[in-house]
C-alpha cells in the first residue's frame, strides 16, 4: 500500500465478536506504563448519550479499517516502514457464516478460518497460524490492557505474513469507533492508563563493530503518555523506550535505553483520526509516524501505531514498530 500520512475519510464497521488480546507464543506481551491519575478536582466529563456494543458483544458480518505500523524483515536491520493513518492501515473483514477473517491492503489477500486456529495462543486473545508456500503465517487479535485496565473498545493485531517485498510483520490498532459527533465534553484529556500494547519490538544495528551487530529488543518494560486538547485539535504522546535483549533462549533481564521520543499531531475533525511524527530528546525531527483513531463513547479508549527510525552520529541505528492504547 501507499503509506500516507494525512488522516483518510472513512465510513468504519465494527469488528465481529471474536476474543480479546495478548499474544502469540514467541511473542512478548507488552503491559506497560501510566501517567498521573487526576486530581479529584477534575472536572467530571457529561456522560455520552450514543450507545456502543463493546467489541467482544459484536456480532455479524463486519468490515473495518486500521493504521498500522510494519518491519520488512528481508533486510538487515529490518526496515520500519512508516506508520499509517487510521483508514489506510490493512483492511480486516469477518464472515460469520464461516467465522473466517480476510485480511487485503499492501499486496496481501490472506484469509484465517476455524481451521486456522492456533491452541497455543491463549484466550483472550484469538489467534491463528497457516503454512503458504512454507511461510508460516500468524494472525492475531489481542486485547491490550494497560496498567491493568480492561479495554472494551480497542483491539490489536499482530500479523507476520509474506508478501513481494519479503516477511513483514504488521502491528495494528482497530475497535469500536467512536462518532465523530460524540466528543467529550472536556476541553483536554490526559488519558490516565496508557501502554506498549500487543507485541512491540525494536532493532539496533550496531556499526561501531565489525562486522556490525544487529541487536534485537521487546518493549515490555517501555512507557508512553497520551494527552488531547480539545480546544485546538492537539494530540501528544511521548514513548519512553527500554529495549529488552531477546534470543531463542527468551527475554533476557537487562533493559537498554533506547531514547524518549514526542509526538505531536493533530485530530481531523471530519473523520475523528490523528496523526503525527516524532521528534527526539534534542527536537529533531526523525522518520517516526503516529497514527490513530479514538474508542467507544467519548473517546474513552484510543490506540494508535508508531514506527520511529533514529541514526546515530556513529551511523548506527534504532528502529522500533509498536502499538499504543490507552483509557480515560
Amino acid at each position: 500500500m501507499k503509506y500516507r500520512f494525512l488522516c483518510a475519510a472513512a465510513a468504519l464497521s465494527t469488528l465481529a465478536a471474536c476474543g480479546g488480546g495478548g499474544t502469540s507464543v514467541g511473542l512478548t506481551p507488552v503491559v506497560s506504563g501510566t501517567t498521573p491519575t487526576p486530581s479529584p478536582s477534575t472536572p467530571t466529563q457529561t456522560p455520552s448519550t450514543v450507545s456502543y456494543q463493546t467489541f467482544a458483544a459484536l456480532t455479524g458480518n463486519q468490515n473495518f479499517r486500521t493504521a498500522c505500523a510494519s518491519y520488512l524483515l528481508a533486510g538487515v536491520p529490518p526496515v520500519a516502514n512508516p506508520a499509517t493513518a487510521f483508514g489506510n492501515g490493512l483492511a480486516l473483514s469477518y464472515t460469520a457464516a464461516t467465522d473466517a477473517y480476510a485480511i487485503s491492503g499492501d499486496g496481501l489477500s490472506l484469509s484465517f478460518g476455524p481451521s486456522d486456529v492456533d491452541a497455543a495462543v491463549l484466550a483472550p486473545a484469538k489467534g491463528y497460524i497457516k503454512v503458504d508456500a512454507g511461510f508460516t503465517q500468524r494472525f492475531i487479535i489481542g486485547r491490550p490492557a494497560p496498567a491493568a485496565a480492561t479495554l472494551d473498545y480497542v483491539r490489536t493485531i499482530f500479523l507476520a505474513t509474506q508478501r513481494g517485498a519479503g516477511p513483514t510483520n504488521y502491528q495494528c490498532v482497530f475497535g469500536v469507533p467512536t462518532l465523530t459527533t460524540d466528543v467529550p465534553s472536556m476541553s483536554s484529556v490526559a488519558f490516565t492508563k496508557v501502554g506498549l500494547s500487543g507485541a512491540s519490538s525494536s532493532y539496533r544495528l550496531d556499526t561501531t563493530t565489525s562486522p556490525a551487530s544487529l541487536t534485537t529488543y521487546s518493549l515490555e518494560n517501555s512507557t508512553a503518555t497520551l494527552s488531547v486538547d480539545l480546544t485546538t485539535g492537539a494530540v501528544r504522546s511521548v514513548i519512553h523506550l527500554l529495549g529488552t535483549v531477546r534470543s531463542a533462549a527468551g527475554a533476557g533481564a537487562t533493559n537498554v535505553e533506547l531514547g524518549t521520543y514526542t509526538g505531536t499531531g493533530t485530530i481531523n475533525t471530519t473523520t475523528g483520526s490523528y496523526s503525527g511524527q516524532f521528534t527526539d530528546a534534542s527536537g529533531n525531527s526523525l522518520f517516526a509516524y503516529f497514527g490513530g483513531w479514538f474508542f467507544g463513547p467519548q473517546g474513552r479508549e484510543a490506540g494508535f501505531a508508531f514506527n520511529i527510525v533514529k541514526q546515530d552520529a556513529n551511523g548506527s541505528q534504532t528502529s522500533a514498530v509498536g502499538t499504543v492504547t490507552a483509557q480515560q
